[in-house]
């Protein structure tokens, strides 16, 4: 599968926060939660053949239901009994119910698929894109180091049974697009906007912003010079930008984050986090909550001895206010490839999951965290049973549930699920 990462990870040391907690307090009103695990089961076919999807898209439809869909592996009972064979890309994934039975999405294409995206339709399902590495493969001289580059991107709609929908989308002459830092899908009722890297035949590095309006696509070169984005829409600019670029009008500077809007002609708008100064930002996401701006992300730096550390780090606030004070999440975290996203945002609740990992390195527990007016506060932490690719989302605003990668002896992954109940109430 070429988006995954089966290798081990990195060491992550603890590390003195560099930033503080902002300094306002939760309001008397933000409500008090519990977090508590209710169920827990493995991903298998019907025959009890083990099943690993890589969480590319893991999106609730505002419901009961959730697709977990990207590459995935299928491991064959043999007849000696053992998980001998492998299957890639047989399925698609599959849609999770709320007591975590499974059924499998089929796959629409004959092929492998990478850089899979989806957002919840109002009307119910799924809008995915994602991209075909096998209608008209590339040399590998051609992609360079983009692991996941292809030419073929495509649309469907996927409405819990069954695909509907499924168009392919443009892609300018003379360019090649990768998918492993696109970003995720983001929908505002029926339209829908999606960010993809590009490279031209020149080495030249840009963003192609995918829309859908009124039924029909179109795209727009946007020059970044960037290593990757996000994108969401706000109530008041429509489409906004978060972009992992160097800031051009500094000497020196690693990934920064930088804010770019269309009202601006896609000119920086604001920076959030200085690359160079405050550690390079990994992994970032985007999303609004009326007029509040959302963005969390992991924070790469050196520590001590040289030694590198992740910090999950977010900025809560209304887009055009000066100031940008950090949370602090979790100070010390092992990184994952999807983006840092609230495991759930309902009903003034924001609840966020990390893989708090230990001051020596050797273990780590899943950590549900609470942010309310720049304070944080854990709410539960459990072992951690997962290998690595963990994803989070909320069913509905007392559920959450959790995606990962678990390991098996004979070098067998699984997907494994986890649900846990959230219980808030108002310290009114």
């Amino acid at each position: 599968m070429s988006e995954s990462r089966f290798a081990a990870l990195a060491v992550v040391s603890l590390a003195i926060p560099l930033f503080a907690l902002a300094d306002a307090r939760p309001s008397d009103a933000a409500p008090s939660c519990v977090v508590r695990e209710v169920a827990r089961r493995e991903i298998r076919t019907e025959s009890g053949n083990k099943i690993f999807v890589e969480p590319l898209a893991f999106v609730s439809d505002g419901k009961a239901n959730i697709l977990l869909a990207g590459p995935v592996a299928l491991f064959i009972v043999g007849p000696d009994g053992e998980n001998t064979a492998l299957q890639k890309n047989t399925i698609f994934g599959v849609v999770v119910d709320s007591r975590l039975q499974q059924r499998p999405v089929p796959n629409p294409m004959q092929g492998e698929f990478v850089g899979v995206r989806a957002a919840a339709r109002t009307s119910g399902g799924w809008h995915v894109v994602f991209g075909d590495t096998a209608s008209s493969p590339r040399p590998a001289t051609a992609v360079g180091t983009w692991s996941a580059a292809t030419d073929a991107l495509w649309y469907g709609v996927f409405s819990g049974q069954s695909w509907t929908t499924l168009e392919r989308l443009p892609i300018p002459p003379g360019v090649i697009v990768g998918q492993q830092f696109a970003s995720r899908l983001a929908a505002r009722g029926d339209s829908l906007a999606w960010a993809v890297p590009m490279r031209t035949q020149r080495g030249e590095r840009h963003l192609l912003l995918y829309e859908r309006r009124n039924g029909t696509w179109s795209y727009e070169e946007i020059s970044t010079r960037n290593a990757g984005a996000q994108v969401a829409y706000s109530d008041r600019l429509g489409v906004v930008l978060a972009v992992v670029q160097a800031d051009t009008t500094l000497r020196e500077d690693a990934n920064s984050l930088i804010i770019r809007t269309r009202e601006g002609g896609w000119r920086p708008l604001r920076r959030l986090v200085h690359g160079r100064l405050e550690g390079t930002v990994l992994n970032p996401s985007l999303t609004f909550v009326g007029d509040t701006m959302v963005v969390g992300w992991y924070g790469s730096a050196s520590g001590p001895r040289g030694l590198r550390k992740l910090q999950a780090r977010a900025i809560v606030r209304a887009l055009r206010d000066p100031d940008t004070a950090k949370i602090v999440l979790d100070s010390s975290v092992l990184g994952e490839p999807q983006a840092l996203v609230p495991a759930m945002q309902k009903r003034g609740v924001r609840i966020w999951l990390t893989r708090h990992v230990s001051p020596a390195g050797d273990a780590s527990e899943l950590r549900f965290v609470q942010d309310s007016g720049g304070v944080v506060r854990v709410l539960q932490s459990v072992p951690d049973p997962f290998y690595f690719n963990v994803s989070a989302v909320s069913i509905d605003s007392s559920r959450i549930v959790v995606s990962g990668m678990k390991y098996i002896p004979g070098k067998i992954f699984i997907s494994l699920l986890l649900q846990f109940q959230v219980d808030c109430r108002s310290r009114n």
